[in-house]
C-alpha cells in the first residue's frame, strides 16, 4: 500500500502543473533583443488592414514597414535547480519576455522630393511625420505613435510588428517617390529603410 502511493506520490508531481515565486526561480537573467531587418511595403490598406493592392488614391494608399528578423542576446539561464526536486526550474519558470536592448528614441520619415500641401510645402529630406498616421494604431499620427514608444516598447519592437502609413492631408500635387523611414536608438546607433516608388495621384 505504501508502495503504491509513493509512486502516485511521484506521479503527481511529475505531472501535475508547477508554479514558482521570483525568489524560488533566483530570476532569469533579461534576453536582450535589436532590430536586426525591416521590409517595406507598398500597397493600400482597409478597415486598417494592409492589403498588397496598390492604388494612388490618396484616402487608401500606404505603406506598409514590418519587422522580419531579430538579434538576440545570449539564452537565458536560471541558476536556482534545487528548489524542486523532481521538476526542473527551467521548466516550472517562463522566462521574460524578451526585450529591447535600447530604446527607439525617433521615427523619422522622408522624401526624396517636395511635397506641396494646402499650406505649406515639405522640402525634400525634411520630416513628413505631421502628414502621416499610423492606420494599425487608431490613426495616431507618426509623431504621436514615436513618443508613445517610451512607455510601450512592444509596439514596434519583435518580430511581425508593423507600421502601416497612410496619409492624413491631400497633396495638391502628385506624388512619385522614395520614401526613407529612419529609426533612432538611444545608443547612438539607427536603422534606415527606402521605399519603393509611393504614389498619389
Amino acid at each position: 500500500m505504501k508502495r503504491i502511493l509513493s509512486l502516485f506520490i511521484l506521479f503527481l508531481s511529475l505531472h501535475l502543473p508547477y508554479s514558482c515565486s521570483e525568489d524560488e526561480c533566483d530570476s532569469f537573467t533579461l534576453l536582450e533583443s535589436r532590430i536586426k531587418t525591416i521590409v517595406s511595403s507598398i500597397g493600400s490598406v482597409e478597415k486598417n488592414t494592409f492589403t498588397d493592392i496598390t492604388t494612388s488614391s490618396f484616402l487608401t494608399a500606404a505603406i506598409r514597414f514590418e519587422i522580419t528578423e531579430m538579434e538576440f542576446s545570449e539564452i537565458a539561464k536560471t541558476r536556482n535547480t534545487e528548489y524542486h526536486p523532481l521538476v526542473s526550474s527551467a521548466l516550472a519558470c517562463s522566462p521574460p519576455e524578451p526585450e529591447l536592448a535600447y530604446d527607439i528614441t525617433k521615427i523619422t520619415l522622408t522624401g526624396e522630393s517636395a511635397v506641396s500641401l494646402a499650406t505649406d510645402e515639405v522640402q525634400a529630406g525634411e520630416s513628413l511625420n505631421s502628414i502621416f498616421d499610423v492606420a494599425n494604431y487608431d490613426h495616431a499620427s507618426l509623431d504621436a505613435f514615436s513618443d508613445d514608444l517610451f512607455d510601450n516598447k512592444g509596439l514596434f519592437g519583435h518580430i511581425g510588428a508593423e507600421l502601416i502609413l497612410v496619409m492624413n492631408e491631400a497633396p495638391q500635387e502628385p506624388i512619385s517617390q522614395r520614401l526613407t523611414l529612419r529609426l533612432d536608438f538611444s545608443d547612438g546607433t539607427f536603422l534606415e529603410l527606402e521605399t519603393t516608388n509611393f504614389e498619389i495621384n
